[in-house]
């Protein structure tokens, strides 16, 4: 996934980078590393794992927030 398609998927969600960390269960940074491209760590192109993809498609066919261990 390119960084503008990262900014595109937070910015049709309504989130802020902020919220899209909340929402994904990262770090404010990463997000914002995520919407440049760029890791700050090493100047490289920044790789998004599968299973963020995963939840990034979970986030956005649901809508909002997804409890991933409901209680009981």
């Amino acid at each position: 996934m390119t960084e503008s398609a990262f900014k595109r998927w937070r910015k049709q969600m309504g989130y802020s980078q902020a919220q899209a960390a909340k929402a994904l269960g990262v770090t404010p940074r990463y997000v914002k590393a995520l919407d440049t491209g760029v890791s700050h760590n090493t100047g490289e192109p920044i790789k998004m794992s599968d299973t963020l993809r995963l939840l990034m498609a979970a986030l956005a066919e649901r809508g909002s927030a997804i409890e991933p261990w409901p209680e009981r």
